[in-house]
């Protein structure tokens, strides 16, 4: 009799120890989630700051276009 409830006790323990190791499972899914995310947020930040300095290109250029194109009446002006 005493074998058979050492059996169950051991049966619910075992149980126990399972729910257990997926709670522990989940926390470190968590943990590492956590983690990884000002990661993920540094490359987010890294990524922008690259399409910010292909726009500032972009303005810097169409900066120059207007200035040319503002200039041209006066080299005509000058040629002429």
């Amino acid at each position: 009799m005493e074998a058979v409830v050492t059996s169950i006790v051991t049966f619910f323990t075992n149980i126990a120890i399972f729910i257990s190791n997926i709670a522990t499972f989940v926390i470190n899914i968590a943990i590492f989630l956590i983690n990884i995310a000002p990661f993920i947020s540094y490359i987010a930040t890294f990524v922008t700051n690259i399409v910010t300095f292909l726009i500032n290109i972009a303005l810097f250029i169409s900066n120059i276009a207007t200035f040319v194109i503002n200039a041209l009446p006066g080299f005509a002006n000058i040629i002429t």
